[in-house]
């Protein structure tokens, strides 16, 4: 497993090297996403230390939200440290190829695009959401085994590199935005 943090700064990575767009909703979204698909890849073996929560406004995990919340609705510049003054990094070739699919797809993506496919209805952050009446204080754990459920339903722990893969993140995506 990997610290929130370290998952985080890959994404940021790609996105330097790609020249894309990475505001810090985006990259909590990208973090909790990975989570998912990774899950179902790797038949519920966490991808991530540190729990996804139900925050009001969808699910989060924590330590991203603090660490890049400084930059608000801007675009996220640099990578942030890890257990202590260091940025860890993502070692393993197989956690690379989840985490490679997993931008390839969503890279375009806005942060209020993948929020509003992270809040589906049925989703695991609806799920827990209702269980506590969407009381707007109510901060709970979602739990991995909600979460690989939803994700396994999808992929059914096929490969990211096949196009199996590929095309059962594309059915659960809305729209892709217009680039000009």
């Amino acid at each position: 497993m990997y610290s929130a943090i370290t998952i985080a700064n890959y994404f940021v990575q790609k996105a330097l090297m790609d020249n894309a767009d990475m505001t810090p909703i985006k990259l909590v979204k990208m973090t909790y996403l990975a989570h998912g698909w990774y899950l179902a890849i790797t038949g519920g073996k966490p991808l991530m230390s540190e729990p996804v929560l139900a925050w009001r406004y969808g699910p989060i995990v924590q330590s991203v939200y603090h660490a890049f919340k400084k930059y608000g609705r801007e675009q996220v510049t640099s990578l942030e440290f890890d257990f202590g003054n260091r940025v860890m990094t993502v070692e393993d070739r197989r956690t690379k190829e989840i985490l490679n699919r997993v931008w390839d797809i969503y890279k375009d993506f806005t942060g209020p695009q993948l929020s509003a496919l992270t809040h589906k209805s049925g989703t695991p952050w609806d799920k827990v959401r209702h269980l506590h009446e969407g009381k707007s204080l109510v901060i709970s754990i979602i739990p991995n085994e909600l979460i690989f459920s939803f994700y396994s339903a999808r992929v059914k722990n096929t490969p990211p590199a096949s196009g199996k893969f590929q095309k059962e993140l594309q059915r659960s995506q809305p729209r892709r935005a217009k680039h000009h």
